[in-house]
């Protein structure tokens, strides 16, 4: 349909009268809504389809106000000494709220109101939600997790020597001694046992020129990680102090470290601090590292000469990069060499994966070569021996394609991952004996020879000269002694050998001992043409004990030191037992009893954790909720006394809260996370929010018997009294440039279908139902979604006159 302007259409409109008149009838026209009262009967009125913005909204009533979120009440009988806040008083985190017996209630972020006292042993998120405030205060619990251990009560010791709570009546000093039990996977040295004092508060040390100690936080430490050290004071300084620390290691420098410059800040109220030396990340294959570090003496402290040093072992995590050389092409009966090659010596024996193809046959063409080849530490190479077989059949070429294979993390694998064996084409020669060689012993004891039989198919004119190679993880000179000249004496079709082994002091791991004929042009070998057997070391670790500090303040922690002469080969449960004057549970953590001294390491550290029987946590310590928030009202005087469950004082939201009130239909329409403005009424102060919380239950009108639902809008920067009212218009939907036309323009038709009539101005005004689809609607325009294209003439209504 023609657009037009909107003078054209009116001419238009005025000169198509007669024939509007002629179509409905004998009507009159009055174009563009004017009415007419000329002689026709009826009234026609008309509009324009336009496009507007309509928006489809619901405004409902509210009221502003502060909400108040709970009520703080004593959880003992105490004395109120210090009220520091009044009637609508904001309160920061970190604030204090009030102080009960000297113990001040302390502003906290949290989640969820403490309920309970806490003391070691107790369990649960409200634990959870005490370490991770202490944690975030500087104060560190050990773990975060469920589970209030000394650890804990050390940490909130601090936090309440930070809030200047009192301390307790001083007690006597009790002894601490542990001592080694014998264990058949060591042997205990002659300092067997240690001791420690602990040093009640107030007795014994000065919180003037305290006593500091280190300690590393890890046994060990990655390359590329950071290792963590803590500097522990015996008691809170009463001024700041700089702690030095240097790196005293000979075998770590700058290429394995980033070695601690300058000095470690201990602030007043701190019981420790931490030190990290971040550990460089190399490509060099190297054996583990032992990083020691150790405090500088320097004014305002003195060192714990015990226990000024601290350690940790860098575990390298580099590895060597293997490829494979050799091959070649060999006559049937003859071994081929294929040697694996590292790029850098393994500082501990490797496994090294291969992989066997090709279109030999293992067993008839060639004999199966081991999946796993030992390359032993400090090695760069490692024979592995094709042997290939005899037989009378005459075939092609063949070929055995031995292939590196990924270790695990263990080795990278190089360019040259495969060598190829070729077996070329001969004939059997069932002339030479076949020769076979076992082991009668799969295991011996270190200094045992072991015992292996070498058998003949065949007695033989002349003696027989055999060929042997050893292999396994047993190092020759070390573990064992290999045999000079072997023969088997002629007439005989077997003969006993004996590999001596080597008695030593060394602590080491189970050697794997190797023994196989090597084949030769002299006769064969059939299976079994080896024998294996394992070493095994009767050494152990000698162990020592002592003490990291002769004493530790009530509350702090030290730690006794178990020491190997050498380093066990695998992991080894350490027992040892507690006595002393002091009581495990009541003076000092129990200890487990039993700790693990792993492979590779010459000590481990067993933590004695001391208990301060003065500090315990009541719920009102820590007011939690998410500052800054309002006091309501203070309930309490200073010097009031107040009974347990007594109300304090109360809390309220900092900012304004609009509550919405919306009828039953209205609830239908709405929910929480709309947008919605909102007006204050009887003025022109308007702000946005948002619908947070919305009732799923009615209530009902005490007086209109009515039902209604309540939410909360959160607004911001609404400067209004507490109680004024507002009006929440909320917007549902929001058309922007949508084609609309008067809602009374939309009619049915005969079907049911939406119409509206549109003039045709060009065709003297005939009228034309057209069908069409509607959307939202704002007051008495309504959208047409599709129909019409905009700027149509469209009747409104046709009124009857007298």
């Amino acid at each position: 349909m023609t657009k037009l302007n909107h003078s054209r259409k009116a001419t238009t409109i005025a000169a198509a009268l007669a024939a509007v008149v002629a179509v409905l009838g004998g009507v009159a026209l009055a174009a563009s809504g004017d009415e007419s009262d000329g002689s026709g009967r009826s009234l026609v009125i008309t509009a324009e389809a336009q496009r507007r913005t309509l928006t489809d909204s619901v405004t409902v009533k509210g009221t502003v106000g502060r909400v108040e979120q709970r009520q703080i009440v004593a959880s003992a009988p105490a004395d109120v000494t210090r009220v520091p806040v009044e009637d609508g008083t904001e309160v920061a985190a970190g604030s204090p709220l009030l102080s009960l017996d000297g113990r001040a209630a302390i502003a906290e972020e949290g989640e969820f109101p403490f309920f309970r006292s806490l003391d070691i042993g107790a369990r649960g998120e409200d634990v959870r939600q005490l370490e991770t405030i202490l944690a975030r205060a500087g104060f560190s619990p050990g773990t975060v997790d469920q589970s209030y251990t000394e650890s804990t009560r050390t940490a909130l010791a601090q936090w309440q020597a930070r809030h200047s709570y009192p301390g307790a009546t001083p007690e006597r000093r009790e002894t601490v001694t542990v001592s080694l039990a014998p264990s058949g996977g060591y042997a205990v040295g002659d300092r067997a046992a240690a001791a420690v004092t602990i040093e009640p508060p107030g007795v014994g040390i000065a919180s003037a020129n305290p006593e500091l100690s280190i300690r590393s936080l890890a046994a060990d430490a990655a390359e590329g990680s950071v290792a963590t050290f803590r500097i522990d004071a015996e008691v809170v300084p009463d001024e700041a102090l700089d702690v030095e620390v240097r790196l005293t290691s000979r075998s770590v420098d700058d290429a394995d470290v980033v070695a601690p410059i300058g000095t470690f800040p201990l602030a007043i109220g701190q019981w420790s601090t931490t030190v990290t030396v971040p550990i460089r990340q190399d490509r060099l294959v190297e054996d583990d590292e032992l990083l020691e570090v150790e405090l500088v003496d320097g004014d305002g402290y003195q060192l714990d000469s015990g226990a000024d040093t601290a350690s940790t072992t860098i575990v390298d995590d580099d590895v060597p990069e293997l490829t494979v050389s050799g091959g070649g092409r060999v006559a049937e009966g003859a071994v081929s060499t294929i040697t694996v090659v590292a790029d850098q010596a393994p500082t501990q024996a490797l496994q090294v994966a291969l992989g066997v193809t090709g279109d030999a046959t293992a067993g008839r063409d060639y004999r199966s070569v081991e999946p796993v080849v030992l390359l032993p530490a400090g090695a760069t190479s490692v024979s592995v021996p094709v042997t290939t077989l005899t037989d009378d059949t005459l075939e092609p070429d063949e070929r055995v394609v031995v292939g590196l294979t990924t270790g695990a993390g263990q080795y990278r694998i190089g360019p040259a991952a495969i060598a190829v064996v070729t077996i070329a084409q001969a004939v059997g020669d069932a002339a030479v004996p076949t020769v076979r060689l076992r082991a009668t012993s799969t295991s011996v004891q270190e200094g045992q020879p072991f015992p292996l039989v070498v058998s003949l198919d065949r007695p033989l004119t002349d003696e027989l000269v055999l060929d042997l190679v050893y292999s396994g993880s047993a190092q020759e000179g070390q573990d064992y002694t290999p045999l000079g000249r072997v023969s088997v004496p002629a007439g005989q079709t077997s003969l006993a050998l004996q590999v001596p082994t080597v008695q030593d002091d060394r602590v080491e791991p189970d050697r794997e001992l190797v023994v196989a004929l090597q084949a030769a042009d002299r006769y064969r070998t059939a299976s079994p043409s080896e024998g294996r057997t394992t070493i095994e070391s009767d050494d152990l670790p000698e162990l020592t004990i002592v003490a990291g500090a002769g004493s530790v303040g009530e509350g702090g922690g030290t730690s006794f030191r178990i020491v190997a002469d050498q380093a066990p080969v695998e992991d080894i449960s350490v027992a040892y037992q507690a006595l002393g004057s002091a009581t495990a549970g009541e003076d000092f953590d129990a200890l487990t009893g039993t700790a693990i001294l792993r492979a590779g390491q010459t000590s481990l550290d067993v933590p004695l954790l001391t208990l301060a029987d003065d500090v315990q946590f009541e719920p009102t310590d820590m007011v939690v909720g998410h500052w800054p928030i309002r006091v309501g009202q203070v309930l309490v005087d200073q010097g009031d006394s107040v009974a347990a469950g007594t109300p304090l004082l109360s809390l309220t939201d900092s900012g304004l809260t609009v509550t919405l009130r919306a009828t039953a239909s209205d609830r239908t329409r709405l929910e929480p996370g709309q947008k919605v403005t909102v007006s204050l009424s009887g003025s022109t102060v308007e702000a946005e929010g948002i619908i947070t919380e919305l009732d799923e239950t009615a209530q009902v009108d005490k007086e209109t018997k009515e039902q209604f639902y309540e939410g909360t809008v959160d607004v911001a920067g609404l400067d209004a009294a507490d109680g004024a009212n507002v009006s929440i218009e909320v917007v549902l939907d929001q058309r922007d440039d949508a084609l609309t036309v008067p809602i009374a323009a939309v009619r049915q038709n005969g079907s049911g279908d939406d119409v509206v009539r549109v003039l045709d101005l060009e065709a003297g005004g005939a009228t034309e139902e057209v069908p069409v689809e509607t959307g939202i609607s704002e007051g008495s325009y309504i959208e047409v979604t599709s129909g019409l294209e905009g700027g149509e003439v469209v009747i409104v209504e046709v009124e009857d006159r007298p």
